[in-house]
C-alpha cells in the first residue's frame, strides 16, 4: 500500500471540478500539514511552457490555455501526472478530467488504486454546456466539450468501485454547497480512517 493517500476529483468539463478541488485544498492545509495538490490543468500549462505542446493547444488572448487536439494534450499530461504519483510522500490531491483509458491503468495499479478516495463529478451536458459559455473565458470550445466522454463506461465503474476504498459519485446540476460539503465530509473520513 501506499506510503500516502491520494483524493482524486474527476468529471467531465464544466462540472465542477476546480470548485471541488479549491474548497478541498482549503480544508487539507487546515487539517493535514503537508499536501501535494496535481491539476491536470496545472501540467497542461507547464507542459506548455516548454514547448511539449506545439501544435496542439494556443494561448488564447486572456492567457487562458486553449486545447486544439485535446486527446494528444490530455493524454501527455495523464502520462506527467503518473510520473509525479509514482512516490507521493504525503496526502495529494489530484484533479482530473474524466479519461477512460488512463483510469483503468490507473485502477490496475493495486498500490495507487488501495490509497484512493474517489469523487466523480457529473452534470447533464446542457448544464456544462452553459457553464462554459458563462466562464469569463471558456477553457474548453464548446466542439471539444461536446466531444469529451462524461461517463464512465459500465465495467471500468464496476471495477473502480470494487477495488477503490472509497468512490462517491455526485451530481453538481443544482446545488454546489451541497456538493461540495459532501466532499469535504468524504475526504476527512477517509483521511481520518487513513491516519487512524
Amino acid at each position: 500500500m501506499s506510503d500516502s493517500p491520494l483524493v482524486i476529483v474527476s468529471g467531465p468539463p464544466a462540472v465542477g471540478k476546480t470548485s471541488v478541488r479549491r474548497h478541498l485544498r482549503v480544508m487539507l492545509r487546515q487539517r493535514f500539514a503537508l499536501t501535494g495538490d496535481i491539476g491536470i490543468d496545472d501540467i497542461l500549462r507547464r507542459l506548455h511552457r516548454e514547448g511539449r505542446l506545439d501544435g496542439l493547444a494556443t494561448l488564447g488572448d486572456d492567457g487562458a490555455l486553449i486545447l486544439g487536439r485535446w486527446p494528444e494534450a490530455v493524454e501527455m499530461a495523464l502520462a506527467r501526472l503518473t510520473e509525479q504519483l509514482s512516490a507521493p510522500d504525503r496526502p495529494v490531491l489530484v484533479e482530473l478530467p474524466l479519461f477512460p483509458d488512463w483510469l483503468a491503468g490507473f485502477v490496475r495499479d493495486q498500490e495507487l488504486a488501495a490509497s484512493t478516495l474517489f469523487i466523480h463529478l457529473h452534470a447533464p451536458l446542457e448544464v456544462r454546456v452553459r457553464r462554459n459559455r458563462e466562464r469569463r473565458a471558456a477553457r474548453v470550445s464548446e466542439t471539444n466539450l461536446r466531444q469529451m466522454t462524461d461517463q464512465i463506461p459500465h465495467p471500468l465503474l464496476r471495477e473502480l468501485t470494487s477495488t477503490l476504498p472509497a468512490f462517491f459519485a455526485l451530481d453538481t446540476t443544482h446545488d454546489l454547497d451541497t456538493v461540495l460539503s459532501r466532499s469535504a465530509e468524504a475526504t476527512r473520513a477517509f483521511l481520518e480512517q487513513w491516519y487512524a
